[in-house]
């Protein structure tokens, strides 16, 4: 069981840094909160100007606004705000100032519109399917 569970979180880390390798800086991303997309975050430390425009984001989140790597700089559209539906986290997130500071809350269908509508420069929703090599 142990080398079960040491065998999954080392292919979730290194699918996580795999998709990370493709988020360029300035990218806007769009999250959810399974085990991979936060290794995808954790993996994102050394980037710059990251966007969020997404249903939902949780912990890691905070992790890189914190450390300036997510500034919404280069959005188009809400520049310089995380556009989401909802939060789900720790109370440490909860209680952040960046919730009322950087969170714009969107009705669920928002994400969708806009990302379709090609409105936001170097869209890169990492929830989606790709293929090893």
């Amino acid at each position: 069981m142990q080398q079960t569970t040491s065998s999954a979180l080392a292919e979730q880390l290194r699918i996580g840094r795999h998709v990370a390798e493709l988020v360029e800086n300035g990218a806007t991303l769009q999250l959810s909160i399974v085990a991979i997309p936060d290794t995808v975050l954790q993996a994102l430390t050394d980037r710059s100007n990251l966007g969020v425009h997404s249903e939902i984001f949780s912990d890691g989140v905070l992790d890189l606004v914190e450390r300036g790597v997510i500034t919404g700089a280069c959005k188009t559209v809400d520049r310089g705000k995380i556009v989401a539906s909802f939060v789900v986290g720790s109370q440490r997130l909860l209680d952040s100032s960046m919730i009322t500071r950087w969170w714009r809350c969107a009705p669920p269908i928002t994400p969708t519109i806009r990302a379709s509508s090609a409105s936001l420069s170097r869209w890169l929703p990492y929830t989606a399917p790709f293929r090893w090599t």
